[in-house]
């Protein structure tokens, strides 16, 4: 009879491990969620705004608290099985970007890149790019891709966040 159990919980312990990979590598203030969690993960910025992951009947809610108020950050996602929220200078200019990772199967995900103008209190979308299998932000403006077979790609963006051809 265990050895039943164990056999009929082996594919969803597998299925939890594809889905809870994470996209993003090397940053240090970040939080993620899975889909169906009963978690609530927040992620403090440097600029005093929160970050919070939660679920819903419809998929991960991403929310950002600033100033005391709570609103949508990022529109909800029904397809994402991962959801991964970070801070990092992303060009080292000395102003803190916010990364917000959906991964929607094992070997794809997409990342938005949000910046705050100058004079502004609301980050904005300005940038975003799809993957396989994770990424690393060196701290140059560049992203590096890695697929599944372990090939980097050198993602490079221009002062306006689109993303160059190599």
């Amino acid at each position: 009879m265990k050895k039943l159990l164990f056999l009929l919980c082996l594919p969803m312990m597998g299925m939890a491990q594809v889905n809870n990979i994470p996209v993003f590598k090397g940053i240090t203030n970040q939080v993620s969620i899975v889909k169906k969690s009963a978690a609530t993960p927040s992620c403090k910025m440097k600029d005093g705004s929160e970050v919070r992951l939660s679920n819903d009947d419809n998929g991960i809610v991403i929310d950002m608290n600033k100033n005391g108020k709570t609103f949508p950050f990022v529109e909800q996602n029904t397809d994402a099985v991962y959801v991964q929220v970070g801070e990092t200078d992303f060009d080292k200019d000395g102003k803190m970007e916010i990364l917000v990772a959906l991964r929607t199967s094992k070997n794809s995900y997409r990342v938005l890149i949000f910046k705050k103008p100058e004079f502004e209190q609301l980050y904005t979308q300005w940038g975003s790019f799809i993957g396989s299998n994770y990424c690393e932000f060196p701290g140059d403006g560049t992203v590096k891709s890695y697929d599944a077979d372990g090939k980097v790609t050198i993602l490079k963006f221009d002062e306006n966040g689109k993303q160059l051809v190599n």
